[in-house]
């Protein structure tokens, strides 16, 4: 889903070129067509103002997934969706300078940005933030109660560690995978951001030498990475990197501990014994914040131009 930014500190924005913004290698994003909703049905016009049945049809789709037009439409709005298509890896989020609330949907590489505008507005800017096109430099902050790192804005304070039980042993990996330890600590971890700011924010635990723990054993304590895959070479998941020994990837999960407009006290979970942790890595990602300038409310053909 494309995720809905309200009320987000305007920041320095770039804008989109022919209705395009590229990323280093290649990837980017494009907006490539609009598309009204009415209580009857949709209809998508490409950048020519060209009717396009093919946008018609996967929104159509999309929104059917919701409940249909008549669940989706509101009154005494326009009712349009902006169709942005992504070409590599990229996470997006979008926001308009457009009246009403915002939604969006996700169709394979097509995400359909959802605005309600005034039944007078004839054109807005739209602003897609391209999140993870690479990392700002880190920094890290003492493992122990108390201690206190500011970076990028945001406040990140360390609590005490407690052994983990249920849900908190378990760590969502970057495959989508869950990944269990054999044991794992609850953190207290407070993240104060500042209003209306986000980041996507990597953790990584390191030990008193600043070198990053990436294995640890049935106890959490750290191991090393042939003594990690050794334990795998038995098992019959090794895809899954089930280690019969309870061996585990060291994970430090930090990120469900503050969001956007949140802070205060939260918690971390991570399978290192706390004993073996000297500090916690923090590295935000750089994100891309892109402006596509005057689209238009009502597509109207013009000769040789485009939305």
């Amino acid at each position: 889903m494309a995720t809905v930014v309200l009320g987000q500190t305007p920041e320095p924005s770039v804008d989109a070129v022919d209705g395009r913004y590229e990323v280093k290698g290649g990837a980017g994003v494009e907006m490539v067509g609009v598309c009204e909703l009415t209580s009857a049905g949709v209809r998508c016009w490409n950048r020519s103002a060209v009717l396009d049945p093919s946008l018609t049809a996967l929104l159509t789709r999309e929104i059917g997934k919701g409940g249909g037009n008549e669940a989706m439409y509101r009154r005494g709005f326009k009712n349009r969706y902006y169709v942005f298509k992504t070409n590599g890896p990229l996470g997006i989020q979008f926001s308009s300078q457009g009246s009403g609330g915002f939604g969006g949907g996700k169709e394979e590489r097509w995400t359909f940005a959802r605005v309600l505008l005034d039944a007078g507005t004839e054109s807005f800017d739209a602003f897609v933030t391209i999140l993870n096109t690479g990392e700002l430099p880190s920094a890290t902050v003492p493992f122990a109660p108390e201690q206190t790192l500011d970076y990028q804005g945001f406040r990140f304070v360390v609590g005490k560690a407690v052994p983990a039980s249920g849900s908190d042993a378990f760590f969502h990996d970057g495959m989508g995978l869950a990944r269990v330890a054999s044991k794992a600590w609850a953190v207290t971890w407070s993240v104060t951001s500042p209003p209306g700011k986000a980041l996507n924010m990597k953790y990584a635990p390191l030990d008193e030498k600043g070198k990053e723990i990436e294995y640890v054993d049935e106890k959490g304590n750290p191991i090393s990475e042939a003594v990690y895959r050794a334990s795998l070479a038995k098992t019959e998941n090794i895809l899954f990197e089930q280690s019969e020994k309870g061996y585990s990837r060291a994970w430090f999960n930090g990120s469900a501990s503050f969001g956007l407009g949140f802070g205060g006290p939260g918690r971390a979970t991570t399978s290192v014994n706390p004993a073996a942790i000297g500090s916690i890595r923090v590295t935000a990602m750089r994100q891309v914040r892109v402006r596509f300038p005057n689209l238009p409310a009502d597509p109207k053909p013009v000769a040789g131009g485009t939305l």
